[in-house]
């Protein structure tokens, strides 16, 4: 599995997300990155956030930047899935998740552009039991992600 977080704008949401992909042994994560969340030095303030939030997960993830993240996805050989706010979309529950993968993710705001998603072989959701809208970027990869896992090693058995 690997994962593509499009221009994250919330640096709490990183370390959290980083905290996460660690503890499930996701090593990589791609990141298209706008708001440059993601650099080799964090100053005073960062630095703490990265220690308390992420309980320094952050650094065990490599992050790789991707500049054109439309040809980067083009080239990716392997299938593109893109999680949206959308009940036409696949139910995550419905998702068998096949090992290289890459799993998008979108922005805090703004969701995904148009132009990933019409690069998609498969569009999953997570079905919602009550009102609130969306979940947290964070919370959105942790339940993702703990899913892959999950049917990962179900389908192996």
């Amino acid at each position: 599995m690997n994962i593509f977080l499009y221009n994250p704008q919330d640096f709490s949401n990183v370390c959290t997300i980083s905290r996460t992909l660690e503890f499930f042994w996701v090593k990589d994560c791609y990141v298209y990155d706008n708001h440059n969340l993601i650099r080799e030095k964090y100053w005073k303030s960062y630095s703490r956030r990265l220690k308390t939030q992420s309980v320094w997960a952050f650094e065990k993830i490599n992050f790789h930047k991707i500049e054109d993240y439309i040809s980067f996805l083009k080239k990716y050989n392997w299938r593109k899935i893109i999680t949206l706010l959308d009940e036409k979309a696949d139910s995550l529950e419905n998702y068998k998740p096949l090992e290289n993968d890459i799993i998008i993710f979108g922005n805090e705001g703004i969701g995904l552009p148009e132009e990933i998603i019409s690069l998609a072989d498969e569009k999953i959701y997570i079905k919602r039991i009550w009102k609130t809208q969306s979940l947290n970027l964070s919370n959105t990869v942790a339940i993702v992600v703990y899913n892959v896992i999950n049917n990962k090693w179900e389908n192996i058995l």
